[in-house]
Parts: structure tokens; C-alpha cells; sequence
């Protein structure tokens, strides 16, 4: 798997970990009916850290390379934020009433329940473009040591106080020249559109579909019959967490 001999092996999950995703019943419906992994670009997140080189990451550039070359290495790095695509999901064994409140609809909200293994039999085209990784959360953003040798180091990422209740698992992806050939993702040379959809087997990744704590009986049965139409065969039960 691409630049996992050079991360912290920590923030690799054990395939057995559960995991969630949170989503609008129309997302859902889209994951089932395309078979296809909806991931967005990794300059398009709010948050204005996504993706950004660390201060002592920079710092270090600038005394490794002179003015030219640091220029250039720096407009590569910044070109690495669109060659990169990411799906977020939740690390946890049971759900999270914060997750259901922030990424889901109010009744009609939907979690599918799996774990690692599966989330890596389901990707039809698995391969050294894809990377499932923890995210490590960190005091300090701006003092973290960038870890050249891997290209999905500056996704992998995030600010702790901010973001560590999202207890984050991210399905990466990325394209272009550089990283077919075996280089850091940052020198890549073909843009990703703004998301990337990748082929996914819903009966390989779903373990267990979840529905708001708020659903009422009318959205289970839309939801039953949705997934029976497209050959779904798992379990759907109503959320007892509020």
C-alpha cells in the first residue's frame, strides 16, 4: 500500500476495527445504486489546514533548497492538495450521537456499521493508489515533522482540540504520473477532478445499516424496501443511542 512503509504503523487500522459512515438518505441511495465511493478533493474541505504543509515542514524546505528550487518544490507541494481524493468515516464500537448530528439529515439520516476488512474487500479496484489510514491528531499543527516519504502524511493530519471527537478514518486516494511511477504524490502530474467516484461492492462493505434515531417506521420501510430492490441482503435496524 502506497507510503504505509513510511508512516507510523499505529495509524494503520487492524482490519477487525469497526467503522461508520454517516450520510443523507440520498447519499446512501447514490452509494447503492452507482456502486461507486463518492471522495472529495483534498482542497476542497473547510478546513484551512486540510492538505497544508506544516510551518516546520516549510522551514525545513527552505534550508534544504535554494530560492529557485524551493519555489518550485513549493507549487508542487500545493498541487498535491488537488491530485488527492478522501472519504471520512468514524473509528468506534458504538455510534456517536455527535456524528449522527453533524453529517446526517434529521429522520432521515442513515449509518452503515463495518469494519476495515471489509471496507478493503469492498473497493473493487484495490490497489497501491489507496491508502486506509487513522488520522493523528495533534496538538500542534504547525510544529509536526513533514514526513516526505509519504505522500498522504499532510491528509493524515489534524488540529486535536478541534477534531479529535471525529475519531477519524480516511479512505485516500491518489493520481497522476508521479504517483503511478512510484514517486511522492506531490509531484504528481495530472489534477483530479473536484470528487473522485471509485467502484465499490455495497454488499462487501456493508455489515449493518443503521437509521436515525429520530426515523420513524415509514422511512424503515423505505429503506428495506430500497435496499431488497438492489439486492441488499443485511440488516436494518433503528439507532437506540437517543
Amino acid at each position: 500500500m502506497l507510503g504505509e512503509k513510511f508512516c507510523l504503523q499505529e495509524y494503520y487500522p487492524e482490519n477487525e476495527e469497526i467503522i461508520y459512515r454517516y450520510l443523507t438518505f440520498d447519499k446512501f441511495k447514490d452509494l447503492i445504486s452507482s456502486r461507486k465511493l463518492y471522495l472529495s478533493r483534498g482542497d476542497s474541505f473547510k478546513d484551512k489546514y486540510e492538505g497544508i504543509e506544516t510551518v516546520f515542514g516549510t522551514n525545513l524546505r527552505r534550508a534544504i533548497h535554494d530560492g529557485q528550487n524551493f519555489e518550485i518544490n513549493s507549487k508542487l507541494y500545493e498541487r498535491n492538495r488537488r491530485c488527492v481524493a478522501i472519504s471520512c468515516w468514524f473509528i468506534g464500537n458504538q455510534e456517536s450521537e455527535s456524528m449522527w448530528n453533524e453529517f446526517t439529515g434529521d429522520i432521515d439520516g442513515i449509518a452503515i456499521r463495518t469494519n476495515v476488512r471489509k471496507i478493503k474487500s469492498a473497493l473493487v479496484h484495490w490497489d497501491r493508489y489507496l491508502c486506509v489510514r487513522k488520522i493523528e491528531y495533534l496538538e500542534n499543527h504547525d510544529v509536526e515533522f513533514t514526513k516526505f516519504g509519504c505522500p498522504f502524511f499532510p491528509f493524515s493530519i489534524k488540529r486535536k482540540r478541534q477534531f479529535a471527537h471525529e475519531s477519524e478514518l480516511r479512505i485516500i486516494y491518489g493520481e497522476g504520473k508521479g504517483c503511478i511511477e512510484g514517486s511522492p504524490l506531490y509531484k504528481a502530474l495530472e489534477i483530479s477532478p473536484e470528487a473522485v467516484r471509485i467502484p465499490i461492492d455495497p454488499s462487501a462493505l456493508i455489515e449493518k445499516i443503521i437509521l436515525s434515531p429520530r426515523s420513524t417506521p415509514s422511512f424503515f420501510d423505505k429503506v428495506r424496501e430500497f435496499t431488497q430492490e438492489e439486492g441488499i441482503d443485511v440488516s436494518v435496524a433503528r439507532s437506540e443511542l437517543i
